[in-house]
């Protein structure tokens, strides 16, 4: 196939030419495939050492990958999802984003939504699904598999799938169009494993830039059918043009299916003794599946029938980034081209194994053997057979007393063994070397191979696993992105592809189809409301991680301890006290369930300090009683002070009565006319 696709300025102009649409995709196939050829070649290489397939002498490879594999993932991920934002306008923000109504009655038997929860509630639905999915998948081995392709060949590529079960037995009718369709009966999304030689990249220098991703299948008969079928069914090759019918599906389909020739050799499986590839059970054909950014469709198309695609499907996932796969990979500067991990130590690989092949070429010279003086060989032959203790008459006396008697090394010359001995210490040390040097070059330390020095002290051990750490922290945190990636496209099909009454009956949480929780789920927002993570996948330091812990918990009861003396005294500051406590405890990641623990202190402290601040206030209807109580009180207070005063008045107008009488009767005044008091007086007399 030619390369004249790099000369052409967009497909729209390749169309126009006359290629077709199979035609130009084929061509940018071939094109991605070409830039990664020589990765190719060594990835391929790489492979063979290590399954064996390529006779070593000392496979360091194999041996390297099964060691740091397990450093970069050895425990099953929790999956940990929660609201991004959990303040009290949580409701009127929810509306804001995806247009949503008040809380609708709760259906009967369900789990309270409130007003103000409900993204919690969707957020413990796909929690619980995702952690559902997970349990029924071997999710290790997928990773494990995963991991291990990435340090292999350099390239580790997953994608997921959503599968459909419909009861073909039971057909039902829309009573709308009155169309024939099967009864969804369950549905699943799982992860798989793809192949690194079967996982195909558009051109780009960042993942988000890149414009296409393909798969390749080898397919049987059946497949390929039941794909032209749904083509036939949907009667378009173009995504955006409008549905036509065929006339005769039947006739259409057999035309199709004689243009495909089933018996092409199987390249996914494993190879033969002689090397070439094995042929499988069932003739197949080579079909690309292509997932299209542009124009948001998904191509299968083979090279057997270049005048239209077996089937075009608009967005068949509707996954948030679009693309089915995840790929985890070290790449070259500035580009998308991974690095095989076996090119990196190669040179010292084959030094290792040259080094090696001459050690076991010195060990099979490392013999007893020797030459002697003719006339002593029956002795010498007497002498190797006999046993320990045992004493025989020599044969010639007189060659055995010549030069002393009994000179054995000089009656034999022996073999030299002590200088292949030397050159062979000189090679252990060596290849012990070239080995160091290979370990520095992979990451490992000698502290996660279990080879420490028995000298060594604590502490030189201990730096020593700090540094082989720091050297595969960026890898750990690779793997661990790579699969919270995964679980999230996991998430996106749950949210968006699965019917309700397929999570009720997977979380045991009742919601129904229109009300808040699905409508988040279904809510293209739902990234900007809940926040999907999940827990490290390294199985973690216990030394390390008790030490950590032994410093939070004398640093936590420090803290409480001193809240829990100023609660009493000062409950209005007790929210921002927990405010401060909570978040130096979220600094440890306790876990989710610490976590919820943590916002329930943050409640408490807050109905704490409401409780204070109200009793505090007093009681308006006490207050008014009191009110009343202390008017009656001055009224009467107020009544007496005013009879006093009058008693008081009286006594002393009685006073200065008697006192007008009294002058009067000294003065002995007769016939007065008249009164002689003031007439305040009188009227007081009177």
């Amino acid at each position: 196939m030619s390369h004249d696709y790099a000369s052409i300025d967009s497909d729209e102009q390749a169309l126009g030419t006359g290629k077709t649409q199979v035609e130009l995709w084929l061509s940018k196939i071939e094109l991605a495939r070409e830039e990664e050829k020589d990765w190719r070649t060594s990835a391929e290489k790489a492979v063979k050492i290590y399954n064996g397939k390529e006779k070593t002498a000392f496979n360091i490879f194999f041996s390297n990958i099964e060691t740091i594999v397990p450093a970069l993932y050895s425990a099953t991920p929790k999956v940990d999802i929660r609201r991004r934002f959990q303040d009290e306008a949580e409701l009127d923000r929810m509306n804001a984003l995806n247009g949503a109504q008040p809380a609708q009655q709760p259906v009967p038997g369900a789990a309270p939504v409130n007003d103000r929860q409900p993204s919690r509630i969707a957020a413990q639905v796909l929690e619980r699904a995702l952690t559902a999915t997970l349990d029924m998948i071997a999710f290790d081995d997928i990773m494990l598999e995963a991991v291990r392709s990435h340090k292999t060949p350099g390239r580790g590529a997953v994608r997921v799938r959503y599968q459909p079960f419909h009861d073909q037995q039971n057909m039902q009718t829309d009573p709308t169009t009155g169309e024939h369709f099967a009864p969804l009966v369950h549905e699943e999304c799982y992860p798989e494993n793809v192949p690194y030689n079967r996982y195909i990249r558009g051109p780009a220098n960042t993942w988000s830039a890149m414009p296409f991703e393909a798969y390749e299948h080898d397919l049987k008969r059946e497949e390929v059918q039941r794909l032209v079928e749904r083509s036939i069914a949907t009667a378009t090759h173009d995504p955006n043009a409008p549905v036509v019918p065929v006339a005769d599906p039947k006739a259409a389909l057999e035309e199709r299916m004689k243009k495909f020739s089933f018996g092409t050799k199987r390249t996914d499986i494993t190879e033969t003794k002689d090397g070439k590839p094995a042929r499988g059970v069932y003739n197949t054909i080579k079909v690309y599946e292509i997932w299209d950014k542009a124009s948001r469709s998904c191509f299968f198309i083979s090279d057997q029938d270049k005048t239209q695609p077996l089937l075009v499907e608009p967005d068949p996932l509707k996954l948030r980034d679009f693309f089915p796969g995840e790929v985890i990979q070290q790449s070259e500067v500035g580009s998308l081209v991974p690095i095989c991990p076996y090119e990196i130590c190669k040179p010292l690989m084959q030094e290792l194994e040259r080094v090696t092949k001459r050690i076991t070429a010195l060990t099979n010279q490392l013999q007893v053997k020797g030459v002697a003086n003719g006339a002593a060989m029956p002795d010498i032959a007497r002498l190797k057979d006999m046993s320990d203790g045992e004493f025989v008459a020599a044969e010639d006396v007189s060659e055995f007393l010549k030069g002393g008697g009994a000179n054995f090394e000089k009656a034999v010359m022996w073999w030299p063994i002590e200088r292949i001995v030397a050159v062979l210490d000189a090679l252990y040390k060596h290849r012990e070397a070239i080995k160091q040097t290979i370990f520095e070059q992979t990451g490992i330390s000698d502290i996660l191979r279990g080879a420490t020095n028995p000298n060594e002290t604590l502490g030189a051990q201990d730096i020593k696993a700090t540094w082989g750490s720091q050297r595969v922290r960026r890898e750990q945190a690779q793997v661990q992105m790579f699969i919270r990636n995964i679980i999230r496209k996991l998430a996106d099909i749950l949210s968006s592809k699965f019917q309700v009454s397929t999570l009720v009956a997977m979380t045991n949480i009742q919601f129904q189809e229109g009300d808040e929780v699905a409508k988040i789920l279904r809510s293209p927002m739902l990234d900007y409301i809940i926040d999907i993570e999940t827990d490290s996948t390294i199985a973690a330091d216990v030394k390390r991680d008790l030490g950590q812990m032994a410093q939070f918990t004398n640093s936590a009861g420090a803290m409480l301890q001193a809240m829990m003396t100023a609660a009493p005294i000062a409950p209005q500051f007790m929210p921002a006290l927990t405010t401060v406590f909570t978040g130096m405890c979220r600094k440890a990641k306790l876990g989710k369930d610490a976590e919820d623990a943590l916002d329930g202190m943050i409640d408490a402290a807050r109905q704490m300090a409401q409780q204070a601040q109200q009793a505090q206030q007093p009681d308006p209807a006490q207050q008014q009683a009191e009110q009343k109580a202390a008017d009656a009180e001055s009224a009467k207070s107020e009544a007496v002070k005013v009879k006093a005063d009058a008693d008081k008045f009286k006594a002393q107008a009685s006073i200065e009565v008697a006192q007008l009488k009294s002058q009067q009767a000294r003065s002995q005044v007769g016939n007065v006319q008249g009164s002689p008091f003031p007439p305040q007086l009188e009227e007081v007399l009177n």
